[in-house]
């Protein structure tokens, strides 16, 4: 990038650069939000002319043109930032006396501090403070080994290699790793050779712009007696992970020591005449859309959360405790099948809660908080389709309608991103970036069900029901005035 600036007319003394920034922007009317509905950003120029900092505009990956996804045909990477500074699709490179104006420059990507709502941040002007936007990565780690659900027994070699990942951003090295398997009283250090940096750094300015390998090897019964196997990583400023999160209201730059859960497995540890222990590993989440995970909604149904050190072993969790989740049939509402006692039809073959609440446990936590009257309430397509306007929208997310509109105003993402899908399924955009405290707040919005037009008919309320529901619904706003929104 410092090559094609400095073509373009841009100063090369560092002098001259100073109050210049370099601003990025992608395509028009991409997002829902901002003047002209783009995704902008930038960098001072000192920063960007420095080619220490290997600022760079993008065109192929690994030898091929990038992928869609991945911002063809034009990006830009910063080494060691966060990627919110990588614009993707990169249409416009502009070199400006002020940073970016961009809707998303100020309005995303931010640390606020720990007393700051949405609310507040909007009155109070938070977003346009400059000391508070993220550049550069944080130190952070994770645990790859033990896997997800791999059940790990005292029985087998003595040692027991535990693996992971490391980064930090800036350039800056990670210089160490340690593993604790008693939250954190003590700790076992990862031998330098067992740090293993990427081929080719540092780079010849002195960066490490990759991610690190690590791993060491413990004695496996106390692998497998632990309550959890936890990981903090150091980087050459010093800086490391906290031993648990500090809520923002973005949620953004928490790096925590990656914990595993380990579950005693005690059908297992039974059928062992020798006395092996044996436990079962859980991690916080999973990658992309998959289930599990004890920070996710399925901890609704199981581990609540991590209270660190933990007084007990964690509670056995081999499989969901579906008897906790009450859905009714109104949830899979088709036509042609068996009827429930309410009148509604449904599938035959999905008559018990048990298979949703295992595959789809957000739904199940999501279905088990809902109002009756809610319930009962079948809403077609057609009349969600009819409520799509900027002051009337309706939602749809795992088969239940929501009334958005009264939340449009206070939404932290803009009422637009609320309205461009109003009358529609909204499942995989909320799933996508919502948080657990977004879905407690959805829930007080919600008025119906989806169901096809028989259905509706046999469900049908009774006006006294309708009312029901917005006297249920009204008193639940009510008791959630003043609460933060997320």
């Amino acid at each position: 990038l410092a090559d094609v600036l400095a073509a373009s007319g841009a100063p090369t003394e560092p002098a001259r650069q100073d109050g210049l920034h370099v601003c990025f922007r992608g395509p028009l009317k991409e997002l829902p939000a901002g003047a002209d509905g783009s995704y902008g950003t930038s960098l001072p120029l000192r920063y960007a002319m420095d080619k220490a900092n290997d600022v760079i505009l993008a065109w192929t990956h690994n030898g091929q043109a990038l992928q869609p996804d991945h911002g063809y045909p034009l990006r830009i990477i910063i080494p060691g930032f966060i990627g919110g500074r990588m614009v993707k699709w990169l249409e416009d490179v502009e070199i400006s006396t002020e940073c970016s104006q961009n809707h998303y420059h100020f309005k995303d990507n931010r640390v606020l501090p720990v007393n700051v709502t949405p609310e507040s941040a909007e009155a109070e002007g938070w977003w346009f403070k400059p000391d508070y936007i993220i550049n550069e990565l944080n130190i952070n780690s994770a645990i790859a080994r033990p896997a997800h659900d791999e059940v790990v027994s005292s029985e087998g070699s003595p040692l027991y290699e535990v693996s992971g990942y490391a980064y930090s951003g800036g350039g800056r090295k990670v210089i160490r790793v340690e593993v604790t398997l008693d939250n954190g009283a003590s700790w076992h250090l990862c031998a330098d050779d067992d740090v293993s940096h990427p081929a080719n750094t540092p780079t010849p300015a002195g960066k490490y712009w990759g991610w690190c390998t690590w791993r060491i090897a413990l004695p496996r019964i106390d692998v497998a007696s632990a309550q959890t196997v936890r990981v903090r990583a150091w980087d050459s400023a010093m800086n490391t992970q906290p031993s648990n999160l500090t809520w923002n209201v973005m949620g953004m730059l928490n790096n925590p020591w990656f914990t595993v859960l380990m579950h005693k497995e005690t059908a297992a540890m039974a059928a062992h005449t020798n006395g092996a222990v044996v436990r079962r590993a859980e991690h916080p989440t999973m990658p992309g859309q998959q289930p599990g995970g004890w920070m996710t909604d399925q901890a609704r149904l199981g581990v609540k959360h991590l209270q660190a050190p933990l007084a007990v072993d964690p509670p056995v969790v081999d499989e969901l405790d579906v008897s906790r989740v009450s859905i009714p049939e109104t949830t899979l509402i088709q036509t042609g099948s068996a009827k429930p006692s309410n009148g509604v039809e449904a599938p035959e073959k999905k008559k018990t809660a048990t298979s949703t609440a295992a595959s789809d446990p957000r739904g199940a936590a999501l279905w088990a908080n809902l109002p009756d009257t809610v319930k009962r309430r079948v809403i077609t397509p057609a009349e969600l389709a009819a409520h799509n306007a900027d002051d009337d929208s309706w939602i749809a997310v795992k088969g239940v309608v929501f009334d958005c509109t009264e939340y449009l105003d206070e939404h932290p993402g803009g009422a637009e991103s609320i309205t461009m899908l109003g009358g529609d399924d909204a499942t995989e955009d909320f799933e996508a970036i919502h948080s657990t405290k977004a879905w407690t707040l959805l829930e007080k919005y919600a008025i119906g069900v989806v169901g096809d037009d028989k259905a509706a008919a046999q469900a049908a309320p009774s006006s006294s029901t309708v009312a029901a529901v917005a006297e249920e619904k009204a008193g639940a706003v009510a008791a959630a005035a003043g609460a933060p929104a997320f």
